[in-house]
């Protein structure tokens, strides 16, 4: 519903714009800038039928627009949560311009990277993991690895569950977090969000979220879902 209302926003600017025969920056105020950083985001398909072939398209069609404008490309974000495919376009990449995973799933490895390169994060999970990734990064710039890997690694099963399918829905499970750590004093999001996860989906994030050690106040992330438990009727 987002989607569609934001794709009927942007036609509403663009009508007005027209009818008035000025720029849609004029209409939110002025321009404020002459040129943007941009970066290419190639996300999966959802019909697993044809991921393959789109996917291949879709990679080779970024090649080729990045290889004939590397001077201005920063980077690339894909979000494909197959670390393989990743590293291969990784790798394909001219000299220069970054490969940003947004891969919530296999997010150590590909950082970590190998002999032949490694993926900048741009990565959702990490706002609620701010803490650990602090630390791993630290580790992995002083050149431990395995370090970073002992810090990290333990997330993971956290990042794939608030990320598993409907993906879309992956905020729920990161607005909750942020409830159970105190910095917000209710979970509630609009449209009523937060219901679109079932409540043994919040029983698994608050136990892997402990196993993981990023509750910043444990005492108060279990009164928290004990009262959370109540309104389900489970004491």
């Amino acid at each position: 519903v987002t989607t569609l209302l934001s794709g009927i926003d942007i036609a509403l600017w663009d009508i007005k714009g027209k009818r008035l025969e000025v720029p849609i920056y004029d209409l939110m105020g002025g321009k404020t800038r002459d040129k943007v950083r941009c970066y290419m985001h190639v996300g999966a398909p959802a019909d697993n039928d044809t991921a393959e072939g789109l996917a291949q398209d879709a990679l080779e069609t970024a090649l080729a627009v990045i290889g004939g404008n590397a001077a201005k490309v920063d980077g690339i974000k894909i979000s494909l949560l197959d670390k393989e495919k990743e590293i291969v376009m990784r790798r394909r990449l001219p000299e220069g311009v970054k490969m940003y995973t947004g891969d919530d799933f296999n997010y150590p490895e590909l950082i970590a990277g190998d002999e032949f390169g490694y993926s900048h994060a741009l990565l959702g999970i990490f706002d609620p993991l701010a803490v650990a990734v602090g630390k791993a990064v630290g580790q992995l710039g002083r050149g431990d690895e395995a370090g970073f890997r002992a810090t990290l690694d333990p997330t993971v099963p956290l990042a794939r569950l608030i990320f598993r399918a409907p993906t879309q829905y992956y905020k729920t499970g990161i607005v909750f977090l942020a409830w159970l750590n105190g910095f917000q004093d209710h979970f509630v999001m609009p449209a009523g969000a937060q219901s679109m996860r079932p409540l043994p989906y919040f029983a698994d994030c608050f136990r892997l979220a402990d196993q993981a050690g990023i509750l910043s106040d444990p005492d108060r992330a279990i009164a928290r879902m004990r009262t959370l438990m109540g309104l389900y009727g489970i004491a």
